[in-house]
């Protein structure tokens, strides 16, 4: 099963799967290379990519964090070493800094100048529980959940203050509305023009 996809740098494809680790393909040369356990991945199933400013890949896991190809070789960071959660559930990079953000079943991670931070319910998230990210130009932050709506982090704040979209108790029969029609968020896109679509 494909569960991501992600482009490096130099135009190559990643793709990740549900149980067969990363496969990287060249348009260059047409060719594939398939990344496992084998080759230094905390994990065979990866649920999220993304490349950062550095050209590194980061592959969210099922159970072990994430692993980071820096062209060479992989290093996994695991509950211990990295993120708050075992499983990555999406990845993001801040345009503004080039941070990368993970979400996972135990609240958000930011990856910075070598430094771990985390943002949890006890920093005002209205859930551990995040599922999707994404950024607008300006570094804010869209995180969707799995029960409890969107989260929006102001980039002014420090990501210190979250606003909450949610959805209604029962499901609306209208086609549109001011809220969200559910409180569960599998994916969130902003566009160029700013727009944001849940």
């Amino acid at each position: 099963f494909v569960l991501c996809l992600a482009r490096d740098h130099q135009g190559n494809l990643w793709v990740s799967s549900e149980d067969d680790g990363l496969f990287r393909y060249a348009p260059a040369t047409g060719k594939w290379k398939q990344f496992t356990t084998k080759d230094g991945l905390g994990d065979d199933y990866i649920y999220a990519l993304a490349c950062d400013e550095a050209g590194r890949i980061w592959a969210g896991t099922l159970s072990h964090g994430v692993s980071v190809w820096n062209g060479k070789s992989w290093k996994t960071y695991d509950q211990l070493s990295g993120p708050l959660g075992a499983h990555v559930t999406a990845l993001a990079v801040c345009p503004t800094d080039g941070a990368v953000w993970g979400a996972t079943e135990a609240g958000l991670f930011r990856y910075a100048h070598d430094k771990w931070t985390y943002f949890t319910r006890a920093d005002g998230l209205p859930s551990n529980q995040a599922s999707a990210l994404a950024f607008d130009k300006h570094g804010n932050l869209y995180v969707g959940t799995e029960c409890d709506g969107l989260a929006i982090g102001s980039s002014k704040t420090g990501y210190r203050k979250w606003r909450r979209v949610t959805g209604p108790e029962t499901i609306p029969n209208a086609p549109s509305g001011r809220d969200l029609p559910s409180n569960l968020v599998n994916a969130v896109l902003v566009s160029r023009d700013s727009g944001v679509y849940v």
